[in-house]
């Protein structure tokens, strides 16, 4: 890929599993375009996103579009903004409430779209302020790949997480942060669930720059 973004986080103790959040994208083919002040990127992307949490299972690929926006608000802060829209040919998702175990499969097949909304204010050297909102919405599909009914189905899950973030700089490219996450679902068969989940985050951040690049990205 000419660009990608990839992000892991672990649980050690508090999870069902070591890893519980994988989401990552990377550029098929994409075009630079400036606009005054306004620097875009537009292009096609291929998306991966696995989360283990404990109202829900989820394991998406997806094939779609994004823009990433870059506006100056100052001599040292920016805004920058991603909108991305994909459809998932495949996923893995529960249907009801999880278990804590791995011995059985607890989720089902299916396929559907999603859609991500990423946005962070760069203060300069001193802080960033930022949020990012994903929804899924997967149709379930039954063992030999045929939708299922309208009654007594698997379902549909609608899952929504919104995470806002901030961190400030401590030393150099070291920061500090906190983030608060968001989780909702809503699944449908014969009946409707909705079931919500939060978390807080308070961690450190350690920012690799390649020297050759410097001041061309920013997080």
């Amino acid at each position: 890929f000419d660009f990608f973004k990839l992000r892991l986080e672990t649980d050690i103790g508090v999870g069902r599993k070591f890893i519980d959040n994988v989401t990552g994208y990377g550029v098929l083919s994409a075009k630079n375009i400036q606009t005054g002040k306004l620097s875009l990127l537009v292009g096609g992307l291929l998306y991966y996103d696995y989360w283990d949490k404990p109202i829900f299972e989820l394991s998406t690929i997806g094939l779609g579009g994004g823009v990433f926006s870059k506006l100056p608000l100052g001599k040292t802060s920016f805004l920058y903004t991603n909108l991305h829209l994909a459809i998932v040919p495949f996923a893995g998702a529960s249907t009801e409430p999880i278990t804590d175990t791995s011995q059985y499969r607890d989720f089902n097949f299916g396929y559907g779209a999603e859609g991500k909304l990423e946005t962070s204010i760069v203060l300069g050297n001193v802080a960033t302020i930022g949020a990012n909102y994903y929804y899924f919405f997967i149709r379930s599909i039954n063992s030999v790949g045929v939708d299922e009914p309208g009654i007594s189905s698997l379902g549909n899950n609608y899952m929504g997480i919104l995470e806002p973030r901030v961190t400030f700089r401590i030393y150099k490219n070291l920061n500090i942060g906190g983030e608060y996450y968001l989780y909702s679902q809503t699944h449908t068969d014969d009946y409707t669930t909705k079931t919500y989940h939060t978390e807080q985050e308070i961690f450190l951040e350690f920012y690799f720059e390649d020297p050759q690049r410097r001041g061309h990205f920013n997080l």
